[in-house]
């Protein structure tokens, strides 16, 4: 979605509602608690919410476990924001062209980077299969500045990417030894693909779980001079997971 079909939306109320109700950031449906009959949403102090009809009980339209719960910004710019972040705008630059404190801008990057690592390790569907490549690779993350999550320090993580489609998997792990990558890799990715990896020992013994293995040797080289395998796929996605979860 681009910076102009935001705005759009956020410049009618209606077609501002049905975007947070399409895209299940607020409730479509909320039925009384009292009376359950279907109540109807309104707009009161900018917020929308459901208004029972009857008892004029009030609901809110994002309750808990909903992104949107218990906002204090306003919908437009709550929507430019997580425009912003996922575009790559800075901090200071988001504030600029809000208006708002630097500090709220703060908060929600960090909102936004909490929903995009819980995205990332919720994969459940396997990747790749027969006659596709994926490649694997670790890597060790910092701290999470705001101390929420699964990673800490000197946490090491497991990720895959199929090429072309670019799938991936995520999941953090307390050993890089033999059968814990097998086991992870087996929860990840379907038989027959083709995985590349580096030469790392924890990744022999793949050809025996119905997988082609193929390597790069990292100390000598980034291609395999051989084979043409590489794993920059990998090695580039690890920048974007590191800005998107941890803004580094």
């Amino acid at each position: 979605m681009l910076l102009d079909d935001v705005y759009a939306i956020c410049e009618n109320k209606n077609e501002l509602l049905a975007f947070l109700q399409e895209t299940g950031l607020i409730l479509s449906v909320k039925r009384c608690k009292k009376c359950y009959v279907k109540c109807k949403i309104v707009l009161l102090a900018e917020k929308f919410k459901f208004k029972c009809h009857k008892c004029k009980n009030l609901y809110l339209s994002a309750p808990k476990k909903f992104f949107l719960y218990n906002i204090k910004l306003q919908y437009d710019v709550c929507l430019k924001l997580m425009l912003f972040f996922v575009t790559g705008v800075n901090r200071t630059q988001c504030s600029k062209l809000l208006g708002i404190p630097p500090k709220t801008v703060t908060d929600w990057y960090n909102f936004c980077m909490e929903v995009c690592f819980i995205d990332i390790t919720r994969n459940v569907e396997k990747i790749g299969g027969e006659g596709k490549f994926v490649e694997i690779d670790e890597s060790v993350f910092g701290k999470r500045k705001y101390n929420r999550g699964k990673f800490v320090e000197g946490q090491w993580v497991i990720g895959g990417v199929e090429r072309g489609s670019l799938s991936c998997f995520f999941e953090p792990i307390k050993k890089r030894d033999n059968k814990t990558l097998t086991e992870i890799i087996k929860k990840h990715v379907k038989e027959g693909t083709v995985i590349v990896t580096d030469e790392w020992k924890g990744y022999t013994g793949l050809e025996k779980c119905n997988y082609k293995h193929m390597t790069v040797n990292h100390s000598v080289e980034f291609v395999n001079k051989e084979t043409g395998e590489h794993t920059n796929t990998i090695e580039g996605t690890w920048s974007k997971v590191r800005y998107m979860c941890f803004n580094k």
